[in-house]
């Protein structure tokens, strides 16, 4: 039963992530194709990021008073709309658009199921068994970009959001067939409004500091992957389907990462893992830095420096969303939601603010990057010098 859950919520959670970046190594080709500058069509991915965040700070609490399954099921159909709209798109307005809708149903996934491993586990366990869902889940992005590359050179860009439609449109026969419900109907209903809920989790500074850890986290690795083809095209001058062919190696980083959370972050303990990851992401960035200060990046070495980065965040994410919605089990699907909702909303801020910043030149991008996950160090940093206190005055972490 849990490992057919594991399968499922893989399955649905693996379309927003898909989404968001297997169509990435044609921005530069939706530009000229549109006419429009490079802060246009990147708001074909903040708006995606902001859309997926405003749907995860409603569908939590929705799924605390309706129940997981009808909006998971919800979700899905909002996303196979939304691709085949991308697929017909004749201006890059109605790209915007269609990219918005395709975001609110992919949005809903990771807090749905994040919600639905809370009614069925522990925070510990369900830190791994999120990891668990997450390392499967990441064959779709694994391949994505390198799969939306050769897509677009073969058979053009809107090739891409037909695959998207079709591979919703399976996903949603096998959810609707096989996907239970968690939520006991004596807990539906109890939610009173989404403040209540929001004002709980605020109210909570380890709440507040998991949610700083995973916002810094996600808002670096998506500033990274949607500037990342621009500084290919221009600044190492690689072709489009060069970014798929590296993408690769930051989805295997992820992957190991996970992996590595599913053996070892119970173990080690939530606080510990999350202070661990995010000095290792710091680390990483460091060094990109120093390289390109001396001797010079290039595209290779770029990606290796990110591969250690998204390892790290492979280790470490999970206990930290893990440990955000734990923090607050009586409203877990609001506690979910408002997490999800600050990584999107930092992120499209983050990543349209630099849209016009980030172009023929990597300085931007990688002293962003040392800010946004040094301030993620410092939040996790903090969050283990709580965890030790706890324990030393009360014996709990």
């Amino acid at each position: 039963m849990t490992l057919r859950i594991t399968y499922l919520l893989a399955a649905a959670v693996l379309l927003g992530p898909l989404a968001m970046q297997i169509y990435l190594p044609v921005l530069p080709t939706l530009q000229t194709e549109f006419g429009v500058t490079q802060d246009v069509i990147q708001l074909t991915f903040s708006l995606y990021i902001l859309a997926a965040g405003i749907a995860q700070l409603v569908s939590g609490t929705l799924s605390d008073r309706y129940g997981r399954r009808p909006i998971m099921l919800t979700g899905i159909v909002l996303f196979l709309l939304g691709s085949a709209a991308c697929a017909l798109a004749p201006t890059a307005n109605a790209l915007i658009g269609g990219r918005i809708i395709q975001a609110a149903g992919g949005g809903i996934g990771l807090v749905v199921a994040r919600a639905v491993l809370s009614d069925l586990y522990p925070p510990a366990e369900m830190a791994k068994r999120l990891a668990t869902v997450i390392l499967i889940m990441l064959i779709g992005p694994m391949l994505g970009p390198l799969t939306g590359g050769y897509f677009g050179v073969w058979f053009g860009w809107r090739s891409i959001f037909w695959l998207l439609t079709i591979v919703s449109a399976l996903v949603l026969v096998l959810l609707t067939a096989r996907l239970p419900e968690t939520l006991t109907a004596e807990k539906r209903g109890q939610t009173k409004s989404l403040r209540d809920g929001f004002a709980l989790a605020l109210g909570r500074p380890r709440f507040l500091l998991y949610a700083a850890v995973t916002t810094s986290s996600a808002a670096g690795f998506y500033l990274f992957i949607s500037m990342v083809p621009f500084v290919m095209e221009r600044h190492f001058r690689e072709p489009t389907e060069r970014f798929g062919e590296l993408f690769i190696i930051l989805a295997i980083a992820y992957g190991i990462g996970n992996f590595l959370a599913t053996r070892y972050a119970a173990k080690i303990g939530i606080a510990r893992t999350v202070a661990a990851g995010t000095v290792g992401v710091t680390l990483a960035v460091s060094v990109a830095l120093a390289i390109e200060a001396t001797i010079g990046l290039t595209a290779t070495s770029l990606f290796a420096a990110m591969a250690v980065s998204t390892l790290s965040q492979g280790f470490f994410n999970p206990s930290a969303q893990g440990g955000a919605v734990g923090q607050v089990p009586e409203r877990a699907g609001t506690a979910s939601s408002l997490t999800s909702f600050l990584m999107q909303l930092f992120s499209a801020v983050l990543v349209q603010s630099l849209a016009a910043a980030v172009s023929h030149s990597i300085w931007p991008l990688l002293i962003t990057l040392a800010v946004v996950h040094g301030a993620g160090m410092v939040a996790a940093l903090a969050l283990h010098r709580n965890a030790a206190m706890s324990l030393a005055t009360t014996g709990r972490p």
